[in-house]
């Protein structure tokens, strides 16, 4: 159980801080032209740090659910960045990020219980 606390508080934190990178980083280049390449490098990203968790748990890295983690991570990138597009001009950096890190969690957290995936642990 303790182990298990420790991969929880780790993923958190790990999630966190590769939001707050992603989306300084997305904040830089924000308007209404990159909005496809904004979900790409989103997506890219997140599922590059969803298969480092996958083999660090399992030690291997099932194709299936590579492209299960690409859908998803682009269907939550797509809501997302729609999203922050209309906030952008409204916010200053550190309110952006803060906010998209939010909402990134929110629509994760949502899909992922609509679709009916445990994929937060892993």
């Amino acid at each position: 159980m303790y182990i298990y606390t420790i991969f929880v508080v780790f993923n958190v934190i790990a999630e966190v801080f590769i939001n707050i990178v992603l989306f300084n980083f997305i904040y830089s280049e924000m308007n209404e032209y990159t909005y496809l390449k904004n979900v790409f490098i989103f997506t890219v990203c997140m599922v590059i740090f969803d298969q480092i968790k996958m083999f660090i748990v399992i030690n291997k890295l099932p194709i299936e659910l590579f492209f299960t983690s690409f859908g998803i991570y682009y269907v939550i990138g797509l809501i997302l960045i729609f999203i922050l597009n209309k906030l952008c001009a409204h916010f200053d950096k550190i309110s952006f990020i803060t906010i998209a890190t939010i909402l990134d969690i929110i629509i994760q957290l949502t899909i992922r219980s609509l679709l009916n995936l445990n994929l937060y642990i892993i």
